[in-house]
C-alpha cells in the first residue's frame, strides 16, 4: 500500500507503534538479554506505556533534547520538537492498532546503547482507513541522568 496514508503514518506510526509494540515483542527475548540490555529495552517498555495512555508528556522526556527521527523514506530527518508534534497529531487520527516487533540486536558500548528491530504494523485510523507495514528500526539511546533516552531513531518500511 504505498497511498499517502502510508507515507504520512509511517513516521509517526512507526515511531510510536513500533514502542507500542515492544512489550510485547521483548518478553520472548527476555531470557536472552542480559540485566543491562534488558534495561535498555525498558526505555520502549516507557515509551509504550506512555503511548497506551495517550500521554506524550510521558514520552517526550525519553527522548532526549537533542533526539533526531527519521523515516528514511522522506528527505530528512526531524528534530525532537517537530517530530512528537507530528507523533502526537497523526496518534490523534488511529482508532485501533495491532503490532509485534522482534528484537534483533542491544548492544551496549559505555553510556551508548544501539537496538535494532523488525516489525508488523496494522493500524486502522478512525475514519476506517486501514494501513498494514512492516520494516526496520534502528535506535541509539544514551544514559541521561541514569535512565535510558532516546537519541537517535531512524525506520525504515519494506514496502
Amino acid at each position: 500500500m504505498s497511498t499517502r496514508l502510508g507515507r504520512r503514518t509511517s513516521f509517526a506510526i512507526h515511531a510510536g507503534i513500533v514502542l507500542l509494540s515492544v512489550a510485547v515483542g521483548s518478553s520472548a527475548w527476555a531470557s536472552e538479554w542480559t540485566a543491562e540490555q534488558r534495561a535498555a529495552l525498558g526505555v520502549l517498555e516507557a515509551a509504550c506505556e506512555a503511548l497506551k495512555q495517550g500521554k506524550m508528556e510521558k514520552l517526550t522526556p525519553l527522548h532526549h533534547e537533542r533526539f533526531v527521527g527519521w523515516d528514511l523514506a522522506r528527505p530528512l530527518p526531524l528534530a525532537r520538537a517537530a517530530f512528537m508534534e507530528e507523533e502526537a497529531s497523526l496518534l490523534k487520527s488511529v482508532k485501533s492498532l495491532e503490532s509485534s516487533v522482534t528484537p534483533i540486536m542491544v548492544e551496549i558500548v559505555g553510556d551508548t546503547a544501539a537496538l535494532q528491530v523488525t516489525y508488523r504494523n496494522s493500524v486502522v485510523m478512525a475514519d476506517g482507513r486501514r494501513d498494514v507495514s512492516t520494516g526496520r528500526w534502528s535506535t541509539t539511546l544514551v544514559r541521561k541522568g541514569g535512565s535510558w533516552v532516546f537519541l537517535t531513531s531512524a525506520f525504515a518500511a519494506d514496502r
